[in-house]
């Protein structure tokens, strides 16, 4: 033991196993920076930190089963399946900081021992990852507040419409609207003689409701985007200003490329 607290017990390292060592610390830091990038937080991995230590030891103490142990540690702060946990929120780095700041000032320590080593390179471990957890941490997401585009443009609306669909909905006799068929796009036109709030749509026959959020004026035609196979639209609208919920229901065969349905 008196060996051990001497200055010079750097000399039963090796360069190749020094070089080791210090690869597989870095992988560890890596590792931990780019799960943080993922906002997951450092936790059964931090057993890789006595991992190292004991890796370390084993030379020093010439005791083999601590590499054992260390590399045990090791394997389980990489493969366990809690070696990160998602968190809500950012990791506080300034804990991280002060222990790494911690570390290397006992690392400077002057003459540098082996219990110097032993804590200073603990504390610089565990503030290091601490420190890259906090600092690589992504922003928060804004929230989304808009649709993806659905009909030829962009529709703000945060609840996305949908109840509209399972509201009780009237079918005008005649419709309110008439839909002529293209090549790529469905032409929906206001027939009516006042303006219509188009609320959704779907294709006939699919779970896919998509909203809508646009008025058009009597004799204006919307586009819509019309899918390879499609054989019909339903179109949920109001007129202005009236909670009231119409319905258009319009199907074709396939051999109606281009017509106007009535």
């Amino acid at each position: 033991m008196e060996e051990l607290l001497a200055t010079p017990f750097w000399t039963r390292f090796n360069l190749y196993f020094v070089a080791t060592w210090v690869v597989l610390t870095l992988y560890w830091l890596v590792r931990i920076a780019f799960e943080a990038r993922r906002r997951q937080r450092p936790a059964v991995t931090l057993w890789a930190i006595p991992g190292l230590l004991l890796l370390g030891l084993a030379p020093l103490l010439e005791v083999p089963v601590l590499f054992g142990l260390g590399a045990a540690l090791l394997l389980a702060a990489e493969w366990w399946p809690r070696s990160f946990a998602p968190a809500t929120g950012r990791p506080q780095w300034v804990w991280g900081l002060i222990l790494a700041v911690l570390g290397a000032g006992t690392l400077l320590i002057s003459p540098v021992t082996f219990l110097s080593a032993l804590v200073g390179t603990g504390l610089a471990l565990g503030g290091l990852a601490w420190l890259l957890a906090g600092l690589l941490w992504p922003p928060p997401r804004q929230a989304q507040t808009w649709l993806p585009p659905s009909v030829m443009h962009k529709v703000h609306s945060p609840t996305f419409g949908t109840e509209v669909r399972w509201q009780a909905a009237h079918v005008p006799i005649p419709p309110e609207l008439e839909v002529t068929l293209a090549q790529g796009h469905i032409l929906l036109r206001n027939t009516a003689s006042e303006s219509l709030w188009l609320r959704g749509w779907t294709p006939a026959g699919r779970n896919a409701f998509r909203a809508l959020n646009r008025t058009i004026d009597p004799g204006e035609d919307h586009r819509l985007i019309r899918e390879i196979g499609q054989a019909g639209v339903r179109v949920w609208y109001s007129p202005p200003d009236s909670p009231e919920v119409r319905l258009l229901r319009a199907d074709w065969t396939e051999h109606d490329q281009s017509r106007t349905l009535h």
